[in-house]
């Protein structure tokens, strides 16, 4: 299962005053004002929600086709766990 972390709002405190720093799947983020800082911030969480949400799909997807043909009778007479099509098989 792929793990993904929520966005991450830091204070730091600057030269030039408080600047406001948020790290999401990487990337970072600086703002001194606090109503940008949160626009970012929603809009960070709209996207790990999606993320996660895509992950999980796709983590549902990959089990199903794996739960398919691991019961599947498409390929007669064939050992457990042998997926390969007849065209990969030696002549």
């Amino acid at each position: 299962m792929i793990m993904l972390k929520p966005p991450k709002i830091m204070m730091i405190n600057a030269d030039s005053g408080t600047v406001c720093q948020i790290t999401y799947n990487g990337q970072v983020w600086e703002h001194s004002q606090m109503w940008q800082v949160m626009v970012y911030y929603h809009q960070l969480m709209a996207s790990y929600q999606h993320d996660v949400n895509s992950a999980e799909a796709l983590q549902l997807s990959q089990d199903s086709i794996l739960d398919a043909a691991s019961t599947s009778s498409i390929i007669p007479d064939s050992p457990c766990c042998d997926y390969a099509p007849s065209s990969m098989e030696p002549n």
